[in-house]
């Protein structure tokens, strides 16, 4: 992902998608499969970091 700055205010939500495919930018090759595992909780606990700039 490129740099990216965005406000998120009180109460608002994200969404975060995980994919396989960088379309359109590159043609999807259906001879691929591609595999994912998110590791929540536990031993695992996956996370987003979303570093906050002073002054917002």
């Amino acid at each position: 992902m490129g740099a990216v700055g965005h406000v998120f205010r009180a109460g608002h939500r994200i969404r975060l998608e995980i994919a396989a495919s960088n379309a359109p930018r590159f043609d999807v090759h259906p001879a691929v499969l591609a595999h994912h595992t998110v590791h929540h909780g536990g031993d695992h606990p996956s996370h987003l970091l979303l570093p906050c700039l002073p002054g917002g």
